[in-house]
C-alpha cells in the first residue's frame, strides 16, 4: 500500500517561502502530518489484520485485531469529521485564500498584471476544495465501516466458537478488503494534501 512518506512531505514544506507572511494561517506542515499519521495508523492495522488472517485460527487474536480496526476507524472518523482540527484548518485556509484572491481581483481593475496572480490563488482554492470533499467523503465512509465491523465482529467470534474457522477467516478477509480500499483512499487524501501544501511562487507587493 503506497502511503505518502511523512518525511518527504515535511521536507517539501520546509522549503516553502511564506506568502503574505503577515497573515496568520493554518500550519500546513501540521495539517499534512496529521493526515499522514491517520493514514499510517490505518495502514499498520490493516497489516496486523492481514497477519492474523494468514497465520491464525485463534478467535481471541481475531477479536483483538478487529478491536484494533474499530479503534483505527473510530479515530479516523473523529480526526477527519466536521468537528476536527483538520476540517477547521482547511476551512480557515479557504477563507484566507479567498480573501487574497478577492483583494487581487479588486486591485486588478487598476493593475491588470495582478489578475493572473488572483487566478493562481483560485487554482489553489480549487485544490483545497477537492481535499475538503475527499475528507468529507472519507469521514462518512469511516462511519459506515465502523458499523460494518461492529456487526461482523460478532459474526467472526460466533464462527470461531462454533469451530468454523474457514467461515471466520472469509469474513475477516472481506473486512480486510474494505480496509484496504479505505487505505487507498487515504493515500489519495495525503497526496492531495501535499498538492495543497506545495510552496507557492506568488509574488506580492
Amino acid at each position: 500500500m503506497n502511503i505518502v512518506c511523512r518525511s518527504a512531505l515535511v521536507a517539501l514544506l520546509a522549503t516553502a517561502t511564506p506568502v503574505f507572511a503577515q497573515t496568520e494561517e493554518p500550519d500546513m506542515v501540521e495539517l499534512v502530518e496529521s493526515v499522514t499519521t491517520i493514514a499510517t495508523g490505518l495502514s499498520d492495522r490493516v497489516a496486523t489484520l492481514g497477519e492474523v488472517i494468514a497465520a491464525s485460527t485463534d478467535g481471541d487474536a481475531a477479536a483483538e485485531a478487529l478491536n484494533e480496526m474499530l479503534d483505527a476507524a473510530r479515530q479516523m472518523q473523529a480526526d477527519l469529521g466536521r468537528d476536527s482540527e483538520v476540517w477547521s484548518d482547511i476551512n480557515a485556509m479557504l477563507e484566507i485564500w479567498g480573501e487574497r484572491r478577492d483583494d487581487l481581483r479588486s486591485r486588478a481593475v487598476d493593475n491588470a498584471a495582478l489578475a493572473p496572480i488572483a487566478d493562481t490563488w483560485q487554482a489553489r482554492i480549487d485544490d483545497a476544495l477537492t481535499l475538503r470533499q475527499q475528507i468529507l467523503e472519507q469521514s462518512g465512509e469511516s462511519q459506515a465501516l465502523i458499523d460494518q465491523i461492529e456487526a461482523q465482529r460478532e459474526v467472526v467470534i460466533a464462527y470461531y466458537e462454533a469451530n468454523l474457522a474457514d467461515q471466520a477467516l472469509a469474513t475477516m478477509r472481506a473486512i480486510s478488503d474494505e480496509l484496504g480500499q479505505m487505505n487507498d483512499q487515504m493515500s489519495s487524501i495525503v497526496s492531495q494534501a501535499g498538492i495543497v501544501a506545495e510552496p507557492s511562487n506568488l509574488a506580492t507587493e
